[in-house]
């Protein structure tokens, strides 16, 4: 008997010491079992686990048992620590486990999230979510990228399946043709298939247009060039919509160069890559057919090298559906049908030849006279050069259906008191022109690059005064008055060096005026002493963003303020149409202040308190 319970105990203890040996740690296949037991329904729990937990329970029972001789505190605790280091083994478990699975997990909830961001469109019909597409495309692409909208459609084909099929079949998203500047081999590949897959639909078509920089090693005869997009767009003439031309000016280093002995010799202009003579390919770009062109903009002077000063090579097409043009340098002169344009943006263009100016002023006249749709028109006059030569007489010109003026001066050609003051022929030529039914203008002065530096007084007062003499302008509503230092960095010119002189006529059916101006102003204390105000009954709201923060500004400020009150009979109880006045700062170096700056605000408040109090309570002056 002695010898059997001796033989249990040692049985017993054998099982305890064997199932105390420490287990190793949970492989690859032991996680595949859990996740396969647990998905047909299985004990999840390893069968060493189980067997643990057996002889745990076992050994419990016996210890239990009267007179047992395992009976100890010693071996309650050790029973103890087993069965906690079966829980500790089940967490292993669950976080070899959880590890396992947490890569997937995340996965599938980027997943939940970008399934459910598609869901909704995925559900939609194909034309509907062509035209979402075609939105966001368009919306992502401006006017200086437009290489933009066919790369956005790549991307956009490459989202899913769904897609994919939707982009490749809606030809409205590949019809511009733009490509980067000397393009390569896939950049060709992609106009080709913009060229496919836009089917027979209107085509906006870009194109580069090479020139070397000024005192660059190419060689001497090097004349204008393009690249191979030039000779692949010309057979689709029919179908462009637009044709824009964009100026790119090569390096001052050749592209390459041939080593002979221990000189280069120069290759000439067009060695790189897809690049040839434009002269080439205009040989092949005269009586094109382009029943379906609504657009030219050719943006730099270049233009008229090779489409001629007149635009004699637009003149050999064929069309009947142009109504947009903007054009630098060269006139559209031959151009037949000008009476169906509706946009015209013109750029005056004078580098070195100053008669060219007064030239293309009396080509340009005899243009305009031939517009009778235009609505919208902008005069950009910012590179014309100073000179006193004076423009032949011409008789007035009636623009009776513009609708929308622009006109770009360079500060430079309107300074008042200078020796080189060109404003007399600009002003001879803005004196012929009559704008009856104009109701939206915009004045706009900014240095250029080659004209930076201004001296002197900026006179929008005579400006206006021109613009406004003998009701040219009767109708306007809506004016815009910009004049901005650009170019010349407010660092490199004293404070107060630049001045404007405020605008102080306008027509009496003005409703809405803006005026913006970076530099000081300039106030002529007697001139505005005796000047009166004009009658201004129907105007509804300023904004005044003017001058940096000198005395001499805040004068200025304050001076026409109180003009403005005068004109708008303020004070009489005239102003009924009035709703407000909003005047902002800007600091020494013409940058616009916010809102913090409560000494500007003070010394405004005090400034134009006497017009304040004229106004209506529903009215009033906003900072």
């Amino acid at each position: 008997m002695g010898s059997k319970r001796k033989t249990k105990s040692s049985s017993t203890k054998s099982r305890a010491q064997a199932a105390a040996t420490p287990s190793p740690a949970f492989s690859s296949i032991d996680i595949e079992a859990v996740v396969s037991k647990h998905l047909s329904g299985s004990d999840i729990v390893p069968q060493e686990i189980r067997d643990e937990n057996e002889i745990l329970d076992q050994l419990a029972s016996e210890i239990l048992a009267p007179n047992s001789p395992m009976k100890s505190t010693a071996t309650g605790f050790g029973l103890v620590s087993r069965a906690r280091r079966v829980v500790t083994r089940l967490e292993s478990l669950q976080q070899a486990v959880w590890k396992a699975l947490e890569a997937e997990i995340e996965e599938a909830r980027q997943r939940v999230q970008r399934f459910g961001a598609l869901c909704g469109l995925a559900s939609l019909p194909s034309t509907v979510l062509a035209d979402i597409i075609l939105l966001a495309i368009r919306e992502d692409t401006d006017s200086e990228e437009p290489e933009k909208q066919s790369i956005s459609a790549v991307h956009m084909s490459h989202v899913c399946r769904h897609f994919r099929d939707t982009v490749l079949s809606t030809p409205e998203m590949w019809t511009v043709i733009c490509t980067t500047p000397h393009p390569t081999s896939a950049k060709l590949d992609l106009v080709h298939a913009c060229l496919e897959r836009s089917g027979d639909n209107p085509l906006d078509v870009h194109l580069n247009i090479y020139e070397p920089s000024e005192g660059s090693r190419y060689s001497p005869d090097a004349q204008l060039g393009c690249d191979e997009v030039f000779n692949i767009v010309q057979r689709h003439a029919h179908r462009w919509r637009s044709f824009n031309l964009k100026f790119i000016e090569l390096p001052n280093t050749p592209p390459m160069l041939r080593r002979v002995g221990e000189e280069t010799e120069d290759l000439g202009l067009f060695h790189s890559p897809n690049v040839g003579l434009v002269s080439a390919a205009l040989q092949d770009m005269h009586d094109l057919s382009c029943p379906l062109l609504e657009s030219i903009m050719l943006p730099f002077a270049q233009a008229s090298v090779f489409i001629g000063k007149n635009m004699e090579l637009c003149s050999s097409w064929d069309m009947p559906s142009l109504t947009t043009l903007s054009i630098m340098r060269c006139l559209p002169s031959t151009l037949p049908h000008l009476d169906r344009i509706v946009d015209f943006h013109f750029t005056l263009f004078c580098k070195h030849v100053v008669d060219d100016d007064v030239s293309s002023l009396v080509t340009l006249a005899e243009v305009l006279k031939q517009m009778t749709s235009l609505r919208v028109l902008v005069l950009n006059f910012l590179p014309a050069m100073p000179t006193d030569m004076a423009l032949p007489a011409m008789e007035e010109i009636n623009l009776d259906s513009v609708e929308k003026l622009t006109i770009l001066l360079n500060p430079y050609c309107t300074v008042e008191n200078s020796a080189n003051f060109s404003y007399p022929y600009l002003r001879s030529f803005l004196s012929v022109l009559s704008f009856p039914n104009t109701s939206d203008l915009t004045i706009h002065l900014q240095d250029s690059t080659d004209e930076s530096l201004i001296q002197n007084v900026v006179d929008l007062r005579t400006i206006f005064e021109d613009l406004f003499k003998g009701d040219r302008l009767p109708a306007v509503k809506s004016c815009m008055v910009m004049a901005f230092l650009l170019h010349s960095h407010w660092l490199h010119v004293k404070p107060g060096e630049h001045q404007t002189s405020l605008p102080k006529t306008f027509p009496a059916s003005l409703e809405n005026l803006t005026i913006l101006c970076n530099t000081s102003l300039h106030l002529d204390i007697l001139r505005s002493r005796f000047e009166e105000p004009c009658l201004l009954p129907n105007l509804q709201s300023v904004k005044l963003d003017v001058g940096q923060n000198r005395p001499i500004d805040m004068i200025a400020k304050n001076d026409w303020v109180r003009w403005l009150g005068k004109s708008c009979g303020l004070g009489s109880g005239m102003g009924g149409n009035f709703k407000g006045l909003r005047i902002l700062e800007r600091g020494m170096d013409g940058q616009r202040k916010g809102s913090q700056d409560g000494e500007f605000h003070s010394r405004m408040e005090m400034m134009m308190q006497s017009l304040a109090t004229q106004l209506p309570p529903t009215r009033g002056i906003g900072f």
